[in-house]
C-alpha cells in the first residue's frame, strides 16, 4: 500500500487506515504518490529547465482529472513556477493557487474532511511569496505584503495551525522590499516589517540579514549606519536572550549575527557616501575577525565576500591613502590563506582588480605627506608585474589591463609619460586575448595619439573621426574576453 497524505507530511492525521475502500477516490494510491514525486522532481529542475514547470502542471491537471490532487500536488506545481525563469512564472503560480483555493472551497461544501486534504497551507502561500521576491518587478512589494497580511488574517480568523506565519514567508516579503529598487523607502518598509515580526518572535538570522542587505541596496547616504544599527540590534537581542536563558530553562537561542550579517553591513558602508565609509567597513571586518578568533564559530569565519566588500569600500572612497590601505588588506588576505589560517581568504583576480581600481581613482593629497599619485602608480606597477609573472596563481582579464591603463591616464604627471610601459601593457593584453572595448577606450585616454594609432591595426581606426571599431580588431586579440554590452564604436 502506498503512503497516505498524513504519513507524507500532509495536513491529515498520522493514522493509516488499513481498510480503505478500494473504490474511494481519496485513497491515495500509487497514482497520487508517484504523481507528487514527479511534480516535485520537476520543481527541483525548473530553475534550469524552462519547460519543467509547465510539465509539472500537466501532471497536476491529470491528478485533478482523476480526483487525486492534494495539497502536496498543488504546492509542488506552485514551487515549480516559483523557481522557473519563465516570464509567466508568477502569473502561472497565481493561477494554480486560485484553482487550488476554488477546489478547496467547493470540496469543503461537500465533505470538509476530504477538503482538508487539499487545503492551502503556509507552505503554499510562502512559496508564492518566494516567487514574488525572485521576480520583484512582476508584482509590487505592497502586493507581496498584502498576501502576507491575508494569510495572517486567515490564521487569526480560523486558528488553523497550518496557516501560522513562519520565517520563510516573512523573509520573502522582506527580500521583495530589498529588491524592489525603491531605495530608502524600500529599506525603511523592510525595517518596519522586521520590527513588527520581531515582537512575535517570527524572524531568524536571514530576516536581519535581508534588512541589512536592503540598506546596502538602497543607495541612501546613511545606509552604512542604518545597516550597522541592524547588526547592533541583533547583538543586543541575542545577548539579552542569552542572559534570560541562563537564568531559566529556556533553551531556544535568539538569532546571532553570522558572516553574512557582517558582509551586508560592510557592503552597506561600501555603498555609502559617508567620508569614513571605508574606515567603518574595515572596522566591521576587524570586529568579525576578532569574534571568529575568540569563538571559533565557523558561521563567523570571514569569507572572500567580506574582504572583497572592504576592498570595494576603499576603491569607492575619497581617502587619499586608499591605495596603500587596499594593498595592505590584499597582502593580509594573501598571508591568511597561505598560512592556512583562513583558506577562504585567498585573493582572486577580482580582488586584485579592485585594488588596481583603488589606485587608479586615487586623488592628489594636497597638503599631505608624500606624493599619493606617485605612490598609487607604484602599487599599480608592482601588482601588474606580479599578476603577469610566470609564478602568478591568477590570470589577468580585460578589466585588469583596462584598469592599469586607466591608472596611467589618471596618475602619470603628463599624458603619454612612460609610453613604453603603456605600450607593453597593451601588447601583453593583445597576446592574452583580452582586448575589449573598454581596454581600447582607456588606451586612448592613456596613450599619446601617435602611439595609439601605432598600436591599433589601420583598419580598426578611423583617422577622420578618431574612433575605433572593436569588431575590426584581430579575433585573436579578443578571444578570451567575456562579452559585455558595450557600443561598437567610440
Amino acid at each position: 500500500k502506498e503512503l497516505s497524505i498524513a504519513s507524507r507530511g500532509g495536513s491529515g492525521n498520522n493514522d493509516d487506515d488499513e481498510d480503505d475502500d478500494d473504490n474511494d477516490p481519496w485513497q491515495y494510491n500509487g497514482l497520487n504518490y508517484k504523481g507528487n514525486v514527479e511534480i516535485n522532481k520537476l520543481a527541483d529542475l525548473s530553475s534550469a529547465d524552462r519547460t519543467a514547470a509547465s510539465r509539472a502542471e500537466d501532471i497536476l491537471r491529470d491528478l485533478e482529472a482523476r480526483g487525486a490532487a492534494d495539497t502536496i500536488s498543488y504546492n509542488g506545481a506552485i514551487k515549480a513556477y516559483a523557481r522557473s525563469s519563465s516570464k509567466m512564472a508568477v502569473r502561472s503560480a497565481e493561477k494554480v493557487l486560485d484553482r487550488m483555493e476554488r477546489e478547496y472551497e467547493a470540496m469543503k461544501r461537500r465533505d470538509e474532511d476530504i477538503a482538508h486534504m487539499l487545503k492551502p497551507n503556509i507552505r503554499t502561500y510562502a512559496t508564492l511569496l518566494g516567487a514574488y521576491s525572485r521576480n520583484p518587478f512582476e508584482r509590487s512589494a505592497e502586493e507581496s505584503e498584502a498576501l502576507l497580511e491575508r494569510v495572517r488574517c486567515l490564521y487569526e480568523d480560523t486558528g488553523d495551525p497550518d496557516l501560522a506565519l513562519n520565517a520563510f514567508a516573512i523573509n520573502s516579503v522582506l527580500n521583495h522590499w530589498a529588491k524592489s529598487n525603491r531605495g530608502a523607502e524600500g529599506a525603511n518598509r523592510a525595517a518596519e516589517l522586521l520590527s513588527q515580526m520581531e515582537q512575535h518572535d517570527l524572524i531568524d538570522v536571514i530576516s536581519y540579514n535581508t534588512v541589512a542587505d536592503a540598506w546596502a541596496r538602497s543607495g541612501a547616504s546613511d545606509s552604512g549606519a542604518k545597516a550597522e544599527a541592524i547588526l547592533r540590534r541583533m547583538q543586543r537581542r541575542a545577548e539579552k536572550n542569552a542572559s534570560w536563558a541562563a537564568a531559566s530553562d529556556y533553551n531556544e537561542a535568539a538569532p546571532h549575527p553570522n558572516a553574512r550579517t557582517y558582509c551586508c553591513v560592510i557592503d552597506a558602508w561600501s555603498s555609502s557616501n559617508h567620508p569614513s565609509s571605508a574606515t567603518r567597513a574595515n572596522d566591521i571586518l576587524a570586529e568579525l575577525e576578532d569574534r571568529y578568533e575568540a569563538t571559533g564559530d565557523q558561521s563567523l569565519r570571514p569569507n572572500i565576500y567580506a574582504y572583497g566588500a572592504v576592498l570595494n569600500a576603499y576603491a569607492r572612497s575619497n581617502q587619499s591613502d586608499k591605495a596603500t590601505s587596499a594593498l595592505k588588506l590584499l597582502r593580509r588576505m594573501d598571508k591568511l590563506w597561505k598560512s592556512g589560517q583562513n583558506l577562504t581568504a585567498r585573493p582572486n583576480i577580482i580582488h586584485i582588480n579592485t585594488v588596481l581600481n583603488a589606485c587608479a581613482t586615487t586623488i592628489h593629497n594636497r597638503g599631505g605627506r608624500g606624493n599619493t599619485l606617485e605612490e598609487a602608480m607604484g602599487i599599480v606597477r608592482i601588482l601588474y608585474k606580479e599578476v603577469t609573472s610566470a609564478q602568478s596563481t591568477v590570470q589577468p582579464d580585460d578589466f585588469t589591463y583596462g584598469t592599469v591603463l586607466k591608472a596611467c591616464a589618471n596618475l602619470l604627471p603628463t599624458r603619454g609619460e612612460d609610453a613604453d610601459f603603456i605600450a607593453s601593457v597593451f601588447r601583453r593584453c593583445c597576446k592574452d586575448g583580452q582586448v575589449s572595448f573598454q581596454v581600447c577606450f582607456l588606451l586612448k585616454q592613456a596613450a599619446p595619439m601617435e602611439l595609439y594609432r601605432e598600436l591599433l591595426p589601420p583598419g580598426a581606426f578611423d583617422p577622420t573621426t578618431q574612433h575605433f571599431n572593436i569588431e575590426k580588431m584581430p579575433r585573436s586579440w579578443r578571444r578570451h574576453v567575456v562579452e559585455r554590452k558595450n557600443r561598437k564604436y567610440r
